[in-house]
């Protein structure tokens, strides 16, 4: 019988790197499990050089597991990409291994080689270097700028329920272009009474609001014209916009190689059924629903995997009239949803 020693002989290893934000730790493990060395090294060009030089020593290095290659380790991600080596992206370790062997850097960066060297860890991270890395960065922004926007007008319309009576008579009811003109025009002069003090910030909450309105707009132009270079006929699909291609194309990267099958994909977007099976019960559950997955979803046939156009919305799509009577959508009756969009007709 051939035993593993003979099978692969001491001298590759795996090296797993624990990233953080100014040190990045890391272990090398060999074929046999072996811990052949610990290291801490800076989190920047020298750091990563140093890495290297370090990894080398012990043999062929097979692969490079890190933790973090979309935060902290992104730096040192792109670095070993660069210079040759494979790289696997590694999540923590379950709750599990962390009570059996507790928490460390060093713990975490021998676990995250295991996982290379079991299997149990094989994404492939994205490259973070091309036109879908430059759709994240405004796209992170847009977001930012669309949640303080609507922060900033649930803010004003709660303030102005509180206001003095006269102020509020004259605010309640307004359209939301209209309340925010109005609001961004009001004039409360020198601040010695409760109804200036309400004006003054009443003014303030609704200048913020179209400020950030604007800057969205911004982002939305920036955003069109980068999805449009980089994915032409994603963005023509039916109904997919630029922010619902840069949620698609942010979710695959730059790198689109890196998934390998519609079913790949439909796991990463978090639209595919998850088993729920036990004993003579086969059965599975739908994905939990949320915006992000349903703009995934919407690009799903789209991307990289089918060249058939859209005429209609790639989700199933059911509408149920009080009669019970499904509407027809887009020339076609609707079909029962077997995604997770239940009638909830009785």
């Amino acid at each position: 019988m051939t035993s593993i020693l003979q099978a692969e002989p001491v001298g590759k290893v795996v090296v797993g790197v624990d990233t953080h934000k100014y040190v990045h730790t890391a272990v090398a493990v060999d074929v046999v499990g072996g811990v052949q060395g610990t290291t801490s090294v800076p989190a920047d060009r020298g750091g990563y050089e140093q890495l290297d030089t370090w990894a080398r020593q012990f043999g062929q290095v097979l692969a490079f597991g890190v933790e973090g290659t979309g935060s902290y380790g992104a730096g040192l991600a792109s670095h070993l990409r660069r210079h040759g080596h494979k790289l696997v992206e590694v999540n923590r370790p379950d709750r599990r291994v962390r009570r059996q062997r507790g928490k460390s850097d060093p713990i975490d960066a021998e676990n995250a080689a295991r996982a290379v060297l079991a299997g149990t860890a094989t994404a492939a991270p994205k490259s973070g270097e091309g036109t879908v890395e430059m759709i994240r960065h405004p796209k992170i922004a847009r977001d930012g700028a669309v949640k303080a926007r609507t922060q900033a007008m649930v803010t004003l319309k709660a303030l102005i329920v509180t206001v003095p009576d006269e102020l509020r008579q004259q605010l309640q009811g307004l359209p939301k272009m209209t309340l925010i003109e109005r609001c961004a025009g009001l004039r409360p002069g020198p601040v010695t009474s409760p109804a200036a003090s309400a004006k003054h910030s009443i003014r303030a909450m609704a200048r913020r609001w179209k400020d950030l309105h604007d800057e969205v707009k911004e982002h939305d132009v920036l955003l069109g014209q980068l999805t449009k270079g980089h994915a032409p006929d994603l963005v023509d699909a039916f109904g997919i916009g630029a922010d619902t291609a840069a949620e698609v194309l942010v979710a695959v990267g730059d790198n689109p190689e890196r998934i390998r099958s519609q079913a790949a994909f439909a796991k990463l977007a978090g639209v595919c059924p998850v088993p729920a099976s036990s004993g003579k019960k086969a059965s599975s559950i739908d994905p939990p629903s949320g915006a992000s997955r349903r703009r995934r979803w919407a690009g799903f046939s789209e991307l990289h995997f089918t060249q058939r156009p859209l005429t209609r919305p790639p989700w199933p799509f059911t509408s149920v009239t009080n009669s019970g009577s499904p509407h027809r959508f887009g020339g076609r009756q609707a079909e029962p949803s077997q995604a997770g969009i239940r009638s909830k007709a009785r």
